[in-house]
């Protein structure tokens, strides 16, 4: 024989269990659980999952154009404690749920506690007669909040949108810290902040934790998209403006002036490039040397003889002709133009690449003259 009190329930959420039982457990509050009673703990855990499950399958029945993020967001609504306490109040749900006399009155028992008795009898109802019935139950009794929900009057969830934009923007979870408390415990004032990755985003205070954490969610979440927005133009800016003047400007000028003008105009006019220049630099002055030490040893041998036949030598002989500044010396030590025995006048040498000094000739007498030193740049 059933009760008055489930018989009454059955009657006001529009179901009939097959099996009672499960609907006592889904009326009997873990203050009044005993080893041989069990509470309504664990069908309040299987109906939270039940509930979601057939909001979700609504959503994307009735919003095939919607993404994820939106959807889930319209979810989070709908299955919050707000729309399920006014479910459960408008129901009566409390008047049959059975608690301890610590927890409180049943006309004034706690926000939710009252909710949750909802996802308990959804839960009840899954394991009485499947997925379909517990379905047509929510969806029958949390139909006007959906409906609030999807045209926009009904508050939003701003914990759960910091936490997707959060993720989305910073790849990160936010978490909320309590700072501050004040007044008396029954009158008591909380400051919480939102923080991501160790940074404050926003901050609020309330009579209780839960608004706290809303009222510095929604903070936070304005502060996260303006500073998402900001960033966006930041880089817009940078990609319209630096981006167009240091392609064009920067790659434009340099890439086609220093790469195809530079490039043209020192094949076609100046010839060989630097590199060039210096690899032919070295031969062109061995060979000017080379000539030069040529022209000098044939004025040494005319000189040589106009000596012998009484010609002046000092102007016939001439110098030596006048090397490169070279690290590098060529020719006789400066001592040896000085021997005691004079040296005769020696052949013009052969061209070649690294000539050799020739001690220049002396007159008869046995003077000596001064021998011309010279340096050479190979």
């Amino acid at each position: 024989m059933i009760s008055k009190r489930l018989a009454d329930c059955q009657r006001v959420i529009g179901y009939c269990f097959a099996n009672e039982q499960l609907l006592e457990m889904a009326l009997t509050h873990s203050s009044v659980r005993t080893p041989d009673r069990e509470c309504n703990e664990r069908l309040e855990f299987l109906g939270d999952s039940v509930l979601g499950l057939a909001i979700t399958e609504e959503l994307y029945r009735l919003l095939p154009e919607q993404q994820e993020g939106e959807l889930t967001r319209i979810k989070s609504a709908v299955v919050s404690r707000g729309p399920l306490y006014k479910v459960s109040m408008r129901m009566g749900l409390p008047r049959f749920v059975e608690v301890a006399k610590g927890v409180g009155r049943r006309e004034d028992l706690p926000v939710s506690l009252t909710a949750n008795l909802v996802e308990s009898i959804i839960g009840a109802i899954y394991m009485d007669a499947g997925f379909f019935p517990a379905r047509e139950f929510i969806l029958r009794h949390l139909g006007p909040e959906l409906e609030d929900v999807l045209a926009d009057r009904v508050p939003r969830n701003y914990k759960s949108l910091l936490q997707q934009e959060a993720q989305q923007v910073l790849g990160a979870t936010p978490i909320y810290r309590t700072i501050e408390e004040e007044g008396p415990d029954h009158r008591k004032s909380f400051t919480m902040v939102a923080v991501i990755r160790g940074t404050e985003y926003g901050r609020a205070s309330a009579i209780n934790k839960k608004e706290a954490e809303q009222e510095a969610a929604k903070h936070a979440l304005e502060a996260l998209q303006r500073s998402g927005r900001g960033r966006r133009r930041r880089d817009d800016g940078r990609g319209d403006g630096r981006g167009e003047s240091r392609g064009d400007g920067r790659g434009d000028g340099r890439g086609d002036g220093r790469g195809d003008g530079r490039s043209d105009a020192r094949s076609d006019v100046r010839g060989p490039g630097p590199r060039d220049r210096e690899a032919v630099r070295p031969l062109i002055r061995q060979e000017q040397d080379d000539d030069a030490w040529r022209a000098w040893a044939e004025r040494q041998a005319g000189s040589s003889a106009g000596q012998g036949g009484g010609g002046g030598g000092a102007d016939g002989g001439g110098h030596a002709p006048a090397a490169s500044p070279t690290p590098y010396a060529i020719g006789p030590e400066y001592d040896e133009g000085y021997a005691d025995e004079p040296a005769a006048a020696a052949p013009p040498p052969a061209p070649r690449p690294a000539p050799e000094t020739r001690e220049p000739a002396r007159p008869e007498s046995g003077r000596r003259s001064p021998s011309h030193t010279s340096t050479v740049v190979v």
